[in-house]
């Protein structure tokens, strides 16, 4: 494994920590403890609630080969999401694919303000082709 890996640490949690946080964001998304959650574009609409500034996240739809080969990118500096066009329609349509990529990058805005903007991999970090802004992450 490669020693030129960014370390973005966490402070730990216990199980127990994690699933109130969970039962925090699954609420405040619009789902209940034990339900399906509600569409990924509803629950992008209704994770407002989960960030500082309040009515702050945007949703950013791009053509396709302005993306690369990404469905979707976060920055979380300025509370964006952004989506290809043809992601977009996915997640319109709520497809698995969507909701769990929608709810990754959102996650991106929630927990990460200071994300790096680098993917993580074993062999070392790669600056993404489709990043422009020093506040995009991968």
């Amino acid at each position: 494994m490669s020693n030129d890996l960014e370390d973005f640490g966490a402070k730990r949690r216990n199980a127990e920590e994690c699933e109130r946080a969970a039962a925090t964001i699954r609420l405040a998304l619009g789902g209940l403890e034990n339900t399906r959650m509600p569409p990924i574009m509803q629950m992008l609409e209704s994770a407002r609630n989960l960030l500082p500034e309040a009515n702050t996240l945007a949703v950013v739809v791009h053509q396709d080969d302005e993306m690369g080969e990404a469905d979707a990118f976060a920055i979380p500096e300025k509370q964006e999401i952004h989506f290809g066009a043809s992601f977009a329609q996915r997640a319109m349509d709520d497809l698995p694919d969507a909701r769990f990529v929608g709810l990754h990058e959102l996650m991106h805005v929630v927990f990460h303000s200071g994300a790096p903007r680098y993917f993580r991999m074993s062999t070392g970090n790669v600056l993404c082709p489709f990043i422009h802004d020093k506040h995009e992450s991968a």
